[in-house]
């Protein structure tokens, strides 16, 4: 809980005068219409979809387990194969790239008619600013970590290297 009162502050002081002094809209408050709603997601996200996508990670990874005979997580997230024998920076500058591009195509089919209604809620917020972007259904959080992780672990990157990265994809949302 501490963690996640220290990120929403780093954030606040960070984004509220960036807002302040470009706003998107200028009549815009600082405390517009949703902003509660969305700090609600900002704390649901973190304090409880955040620990069941990771256990929904696991259970994709498992098969991936089994399929490459890696004897424990711990050696299946250190990279195998020709893209996990990369140099580190030359991995984490792919992984970025394939995460971003994966996402998008994930947004895009939270778009369509089937997953519409659960990604809704994302489009939801009437005002936006750098908080709305917390506004998002478990399901489409959950679904958009277990897929993005699949992808890389699956192609043989060492998803660890992205571990001082985390920051730069909650500002980058």
């Amino acid at each position: 809980m501490t963690s996640v009162l220290i990120g929403l502050g780093i954030l606040s002081v960070a984004m509220i005068p960036l807002e302040t002094m470009w706003p998107g809209i200028a009549a815009q408050r600082c405390l517009r219409r949703g902003w509660l709603l969305d700090l609600i997601y900002w704390f649901f996200t973190a304090l409880i979809t955040k620990p069941i996508a990771k256990i929904a990670v696991v259970i994709v990874l498992a098969p991936l387990l089994l399929l490459t005979g890696s004897e424990s997580f711990e050696t299946l997230l250190q990279g195998r194969g020709p893209l996990g024998r990369q140099p580190a920076l030359m991995q984490a500058l792919q992984m970025l790239v394939l995460i971003d591009f994966v996402g998008y195509w994930l947004h895009r089919a939270f778009h369509g008619k089937k997953l519409w209604r659960i990604h809704a809620i994302h489009h939801s917020s009437v005002e936006l600013d750098w908080l709305s972007a917390a506004r998002v259904h478990p399901v489409n959080d959950i679904a958009n970590k277990s897929v993005q992780s699949l992808v890389v672990v699956a192609l043989g990157y060492a998803p660890a290297l992205l571990a001082g990265a985390l920051p730069f994809f909650t500002a980058y949302a």
